[in-house]
């Protein structure tokens, strides 16, 4: 802008120059003076226009730059930890549990717990709590504890009846020969010693009757039986053979009885499990 406001002046004055053709070289000179004042006002003026032009956009538009402010990553919070009771049994939602075979209950978490009663094979109990090794259950309002290992969420189907009216007798007359054995055995040894004998000699005779013969049989079988408790029961445990007293057979007996065959029921667990029934009854 400067540089254009010169130009024109300088153009004025050469134009006037020769308009005037040869006047007063004083009167030039002065009027040269003039124009170049004129050009310093004119300067002097566009470069304060300039100025405020520049400070008018200056203060019109802000050119400092905000500083940018960092973004907070929302931190996660950690789900809360499951309530637990007195012995770590963490809480859990209500759920039917179903007993895989008969098994004691504790009145807590732990194997030298007091029994509190007993589940039978297929029974079905509320738990609400659960560590490891313990489910947590309710059980006629009171708060109870049963080994996980023999609770599952599967409900067991029924078994089919046995419509073998042989084989239900036979499994009836077996068990009635077991306990008269034992009671046998307990009270007189020499008489299930005779009634062997006598069961021996009367299947021998060819002219004995059927009725005879099923007599005989049966004597013979609670002869055994009655032997075999005084000798000691054997039991098939998970882990080896385990023989077991008259007192002890009453244990496995009074647990196990329900079953049908407490012998063989007895068989599913481990030497060690029934040792330690024993012992919590007093029993060597």
């Amino acid at each position: 802008m400067k540089r254009r406001v010169v130009l024109i002046l300088t153009l004025t004055i050469g134009v006037l120059a020769l308009s005037t053709g040869c006047g007063d070289k004083e009167s030039k000179a002065e009027e040269a003076t003039e124009a170049t004042e004129e050009a310093s006002v004119v300067e002097i003026t566009t470069d304060d226009v300039a100025a405020e032009a520049t400070e008018a956009a200056t203060e019109e538009y802000d050119f400092s730059v905000e500083e940018e402010q960092p973004t907070e990553v929302p931190t996660e919070e950690a789900p809360p930890e499951p309530e637990t009771d007195e012995f770590g049994i963490a809480a859990i939602d209500e759920i039917k549990l179903y007993a895989t075979e008969g098994v004691r209950i504790r009145k807590e978490p732990n194997t030298d717990s007091e029994v509190a009663g007993n589940l039978k094979a297929g029974e079905e109990v509320t738990a609400n709590g659960k560590s490891d090794e313990w489910h947590r259950i309710v059980r006629n309002g009171d708060t109870l504890y049963v080994k996980s290992e023999y609770l599952t969420e599967t409900k067991p189907e029924k078994k089919e009846e046995n419509n073998d009216s042989n084989a239900t007798d036979n499994q009836a007359a077996a068990t009635d020969n077991s306990a008269a054995a034992a009671n046998t055995a307990a009270t007189d040894n020499s008489a299930a010693t005779a009634a062997a004998a006598a069961a021996a000699e009367a299947a021998s005779q060819e002219a004995a009757s059927q009725a005879a013969a099923a007599a005989a049989a049966q004597a013979a079988a609670a002869a055994q039986a009655a032997t075999a408790v005084t000798a000691g029961t054997t039991i098939n445990c998970t882990d080896g053979a385990l023989v077991v007293n008259s007192r002890q057979m009453d244990v496995i007996n009074k647990y196990w009885s329900y079953t049908g065959d407490a012998v063989e029921f007895a068989g599913h667990h481990s030497k060690g499990q029934l040792q330690e029934l024993f012992a919590a009854e007093g029993v060597n």
